[in-house]
């Protein structure tokens, strides 16, 4: 790898070990002025659908990428999302360093799926994994829904 290659890499390394942590909420709106409105004030599907969109969005401004998303509903990729994740905290990264923070909306579960694994092997996981996966495996269903292809995705 070439020199300066390596030096970036390292420098992404230091910025990411040294980063103070803020929840993604407070990145928001201080680095995207965003605040995300609280769904359980939000009337009627065709606002919350614009305001999940406008989430989406401002998240991606702030290098903040949401994927596996195809099997919820707005309502509740919404409320996932302000409720489970915009509290969550991570490192504070500089504007001009180039990670990239993800969010899988699978992982974040349910009650009798805490960490989400049933819900991965049941929509998104392939066929050799649940083939391989040592445990109980859900019957596949398809996703309900069609949204992640149109997510804001890095550049």
């Amino acid at each position: 790898m070439p020199m300066d290659l390596q030096e970036k890499f390292w420098e992404h390394i230091l910025a990411f070990e040294t980063a103070e942590d803020s929840t993604i909420a407070a990145r928001l709106e201080e680095e995207a002025g965003f605040v995300a409105r609280d769904p359980d004030r939000i009337d009627g599907a065709e606002k919350l659908h614009t305001a999940l969109w406008e989430l989406l969005h401002a998240l991606a401004s702030i290098r903040i990428y949401v994927h596996f998303t195809d099997h919820l509903d707005d309502a509740d990729l919404y409320r996932l999302l302000v409720k489970g994740a915009l509290p969550d905290e991570t490192p504070a990264l500089p504007k001009d360093c180039e990670i990239n923070t993800r969010i899988d909306a699978a992982e974040y579960g349910t009650a009798d799926d805490p960490d989400g694994t049933e819900t991965w092997l049941r929509y998104y996981a392939d066929e050799q994994t649940r083939r391989e996966w040592d445990g109980p495996v859900p019957p596949k269903e398809p996703l309900p829904y069609d949204r992640d292809r149109f997510l804001p995705h890095p550049e």
